[in-house]
């Protein structure tokens, strides 16, 4: 397995051969209005802003805050 290079990748760069998707992806980024990745979204509002989002017992108290139940 070559990984993420290789002829194939190498000449998909080289042609733009995703141009059109990568342009489509960001107007969709840029028009959500968060600010970078990761960002997590509950019923439409950002949720676990800050450290949270990298430690798992933190995340977990964002959830139960929000009244989302551990299955």
């Amino acid at each position: 397995m070559e990984g993420l290079r290789g002829a194939q990748f190498d000449r998909a760069v080289r042609e733009e051969s995703y141009r059109d998707r990568v342009a489509s992806a960001e107007r969709v980024f840029e028009e959500s209005g968060v600010a970078g990745t990761p960002t997590v979204l509950l019923d439409g509002r950002q949720v676990g802003v800050g450290g949270a989002l990298y430690d798992g017992a933190a995340f977990a108290r964002v959830l139960r805050d929000a009244g989302v139940s551990g299955g």
